[in-house]
């Protein structure tokens, strides 16, 4: 049997309020990002996602970069997979436990080693 799921995105959820969006695996985070622009500008809500590969958190940050911080924990250790929380730069956030991610130098994703 084959069962059709019609896709949306966030943004033609044309929500009035959002604090928080929640994204998981195997969602394509970046695109789910990207579908949800509009919303992220306008309610500038938190943004969870993951799990996700150290390899592509900056990929998926990267659209929202400027107006975010980024913060990391690794699901297991030594898994190089990862839980990300965003936090909109205006509220200037701090997240005990969790990794600051810095998408602006060459190191782009958590350092795991101890």
């Amino acid at each position: 049997r084959l069962v059709s799921i019609n896709l949306q995105t966030i943004d033609s959820l044309n929500l009035d309020y959002c604090n928080m969006i929640a994204l998981c695996a195997p969602s394509d985070f970046a695109n789910s990002i990207k579908g949800a622009m509009l919303t992220i500008n306008t309610h500038k809500p938190f943004i969870a996602f993951g799990p996700i590969a150290k390899q592509n958190i900056a990929v998926a940050c990267s659209l929202v970069k400027d107006l975010y911080d980024f913060w990391a924990l690794e699901i297991e250790q030594n898994s190089q997979q990862f839980f990300v929380l965003a936090t909109p730069k205006s509220k200037n956030i701090t997240v005990n436990g969790f990794l600051k991610i810095n998408l602006d130098g060459e190191e782009n994703v958590p350092n795991t080693q101890n």
